[in-house]
């Protein structure tokens, strides 16, 4: 249970209570945000791939995309699988896209843990970072950004520059009516 301690404002739990302390230093915390960051390549892959075929990001699980054949656990570790297979589906043989292991969102997330730590302005960058793989990803394959992830990111952009990096209030709304007023104007 964490526990609080008086200069901690009711009712809010001080992270370094939850996470345990030696996790934030940078020589774990950069480790495991790149871990965390190849894992969610890993998703980005499956989104964007999918957004291009039309199919649901949770059903069917991972699979070939020319057999069908449904992944196992050992073929979906991110970037390991794909060098182990020689870029190759272990069922029929198929060319794996060579787009799989080249979504780095695992170096990003490292050098976004390098660069901020454990702050909030790592999780905001870390997100607004995954919007803009996808994004490129799909742009990419199919010539169009789609507007769930574009007025969706701009949506979130406001909020997450003033709660999650401490930005003035009043630049945050000038910086996006400026921003996006240019594609109006």
């Amino acid at each position: 249970v964490p526990r609080t301690s008086p200069d901690t404002p009711k009712g809010r739990t001080r992270v370094h209570q939850i996470i345990p302390p030696e996790l934030l230093l940078p020589q774990f915390f950069i480790p495991a945000a790149t871990v965390l960051g190849l894992l969610l390549g890993s998703f980005y892959n499956v989104c964007i791939h999918r957004y291009v075929t039309g199919e649901s990001i949770l059903f069917p699980p991972s699979h070939c995309p020319h057999c069908r054949g449904r992944l196992r656990f050992w073929e979906l570790v991110p970037v390991l699988s794909y060098l182990w297979l020689r870029g190759q589906c272990a069922r029929c043989g198929q060319p794996i896209h060579i787009r799989y292991p080249l979504v780095l969102s695992g170096l990003a997330a490292g050098l976004l843990a390098w660069r901020y730590g454990p702050t909030p302005a790592f999780g905001v960058y870390l997100a607004f970072t995954g919007l803009l793989i996808v994004a490129s990803g799909i742009d990419i394959d199919c010539f169009i950004l789609p507007d769930r992830i574009t007025l969706g990111g701009a949506a979130l952009a406001v909020p997450a520059a003033i709660w999650g990096l401490g930005m003035d209030w009043s630049d945050v709304l000038l910086g996006a009516a400026l921003g996006g007023g240019t594609f109006f104007a």
